[in-house]
């Protein structure tokens, strides 16, 4: 069960935890917003410790696949485009700890604006 606190000893492991809720509830998280490891490891000084690369991001925020604006792109030339997005505020936000040394769940919001099968 995902919840705020979960703490995980990799993102690999975090993923496994993300399929299982997902296959469990009939919701599909996506990736939403990132900042890698290698990215922010390299604006860490020399005798800083750094964050271990199986960890892969060092933030990372998930939605249910719902979430977010409708995109308008283009001239509207093709009017009849249907878009997924309802504005779901069902999220999941996971940040690297390097004291811990795990990644830990900070928000999880399980609320959906929109029916799921089950």
């Amino acid at each position: 069960m995902l919840q705020v606190g979960n703490e995980y000893n990799s993102f690999d492991e975090l993923n496994d935890a993300i399929r299982d809720y997902s296959e469990q509830h009939s919701v599909l998280f996506v990736k939403d917003d990132c900042k890698k490891v290698a990215s922010e490891n390299a604006k860490l000084g020399p005798n800083t410790t750094k964050y271990p690369d199986r960890f892969v991001y060092r933030f990372v925020r998930f939605r249910c696949k719902h979430g977010g604006d409708v995109r308008t792109n283009g001239r509207g030339t093709r009017p009849n485009q249907r878009s997924f997005k309802t504005e779901c505020p069902s999220e999941l936000s996971v940040s690297a700890n390097r004291k811990k040394d795990k990644m830990v769940v900070l928000k999880f919001v399980d609320e959906h604006n929109h029916e799921i099968s089950r």
